[in-house]
């Protein structure tokens, strides 16, 4: 399979899709990476990077993975335009720098579209599909790309709010929603009594917390971003001692509601 065009990577927000952050990003980035830059071919106008990242797996294990991606760019207009031919995508940046190399920024939501005509390989079409799916939640969500000749540091901060994605995955639980917000929702379980559950992003960690009774369970998901590895044990223990504090805290049928929508959140 062919490795994911960096430039397109948007710092997780396929996975931020999913649980969202309430983070403003005013005390620095929300996620971050890095990657290797191995050449600038400045007649051909492409960029070669090298990225290096580790998954999980369910037994704490962990897998390395390294992908090299070849991928083109233009300068137009105080724009950074990169895409590669087998994506047929284009990621739009803005910037001061007539060359590659520096500081480029762009709004999460904004950044792919179809290749501009004018560099449009045949083989690609005028216009491509990009996944809107929770789009709505990365509404202010800016990236930086930092390029320089042998690395390429991303960023991101902004506010992603998926607590419209929460409540309905909490749908058919059996749990009543009472609010929500950003990133909580309040339910409340067949006796009357409130529960809550949050999921927020920052320092490229995911943090899930249920609160219940007077009680309350969590635990922090690092997000596999280049150049960041994962502790994959630690995040397996902290998985694992979650699900069993959910188990005491609440009965039988909540801590079943519970750990089913944390399973499809994370």
């Amino acid at each position: 399979m062919r490795p994911t065009l960096p430039f397109s990577i948007l710092f997780g927000l396929s996975l931020a899709a999913c649980i969202g952050s309430g983070d403003n990003g005013a005390d620095g980035p929300n996620i971050s990476g890095s990657m290797d830059v191995l050449s600038i071919d400045r007649q051909a106008h492409t960029i070669t990077t090298s990225s290096t990242a580790n998954e999980c797996q369910s037994d704490g294990s962990s897998i390395s993975q390294t992908d090299t991606s070849v991928d083109h760019y233009a300068i137009k207009d105080g724009h950074l335009i990169l895409w590669n031919e087998e994506e047929c995508k284009a990621t739009t940046l803005a910037g001061t720098s007539t060359d590659i190399v520096g500081s480029w920024t762009g709004l999460g939501v904004e950044l792919e579209s179809a290749i501009p005509a004018e560099y449009r390989p045949a083989t690609c079409p005028a216009t491509v599909t990009v996944d809107s799916s929770g789009m709505g939640a990365m509404a202010d969500f800016h990236v930086t790309y930092a390029v320089s000749e042998h690395k390429l540091d991303l960023s991101g901060t902004g506010t992603m709010c998926m607590g419209d994605e929460m409540a309905a995955q909490f749908e058919g639980s059996g749990l009543t929603l009472l609010s929500q917000t950003c990133t909580e929702v309040v339910l409340a379980d067949p006796d009357g009594k409130q529960l809550r559950f949050n999921a927020s992003l920052a320092n490229d960690r995911l943090s899930f917390k249920f609160s219940y009774k007077g009680g309350s369970c969590g635990f922090a998901y690092d997000v596999p971003m280049p150049g960041h590895p994962v502790d994959c044990a630690k995040q397996k223990a902290s998985m694992d001692a979650y699900g069993n504090c959910v188990q005491g805290l609440a009965a039988a049928k909540v801590s079943a509601a519970l750990l089913k929508v944390s399973a499809k959140l994370f």
